[in-house]
């Protein structure tokens, strides 16, 4: 693991989240002073996600679109109408592994009333955007050890899209590397070491690695549905 995590990539995918588009198919959202959990944290007993085939249908256009105006092209908000120019910024909550590296917390120690005033606190600076990683936690994150993703660390990233939603911030939603836990890894692991040296070369090049990731993907975006 640790080999695999120092060569870790800083960003391998990108995924934008349509607030706006998921939130009619989730639950109500916790209270604003965070005192009621959405599903506990993610070391939570829970039943993970299902790893059957995954099947993915359309839900609507994203609320960001690209459009020409006078001439050249443009974001815009679907919902207003008006141009959109994306300002944000990367959000974590850092904190330290059992082997001492650097990860993010933020949905695996899930604290929903931070969360809201810090997206409030965004807002009022100025900001229009703001990016969250899927799995920037490593250990006790979104696998779940039994196979799989936890649902409620999967609970925890739908409310605060919620949040971000009902602050006015489309969310983008940074996908690193597979999960540590869940089962992912050893089956892309497996396919190792020809014609492909293993842990990214494997994951991205190999028919396996394609599909291991397609699996994922799909999981985690049908959970947060």
């Amino acid at each position: 693991m640790a080999a695999r995590m120092a060569r870790k990539p800083l960003l391998t995918a990108v995924l934008v989240a349509a607030c706006q588009a998921i939130a009619p198919s989730l639950p109500p959202a916790s209270p604003a002073d965070g005192s009621q959990k959405p599903a506990g944290s993610a070391g939570a007993s829970a039943a993970p996600v299902s790893t059957s085939p995954p099947s993915l249908a359309p839900i609507g256009p994203h609320r960001i679109g690209i459009r020409t105006a006078d001439g050249r092209r443009e974001f815009f908000d679907r919902t207003t109408g008006e141009r959109f120019v994306p300002r944000g910024a990367n959000y974590l909550r850092a904190g330290r592994n059992a082997g001492g590296a650097i990860v993010d917390r933020v949905f695996a120690d899930y604290d929903g009333g931070r969360v809201e005033a810090d997206l409030l606190a965004m807002r009022n600076l100025g900001y229009t955007a703001v990016r969250v990683a899927l799995e920037n936690c490593r250990e006790d994150c979104i696998g779940d050890p039994g196979g799989g993703l936890r649902s409620a660390y999967l609970a925890n990233l739908a409310d605060f899209l919620r949040r971000a939603r009902d602050a006015g911030l489309p969310v983008l939603i940074q996908t690193n590397d597979l999960p540590e836990e869940g089962g992912y890894v050893p089956r892309v692991e497996a396919s190792c070491c020809s014609p492909f040296d293993g842990y990214l070369n494997s994951q991205y090049f190999s028919p396996i690695g394609l599909e291991v990731y397609r699996e994922y993907l799909t999981t985690a975006l049908e959970g947060l549905r």
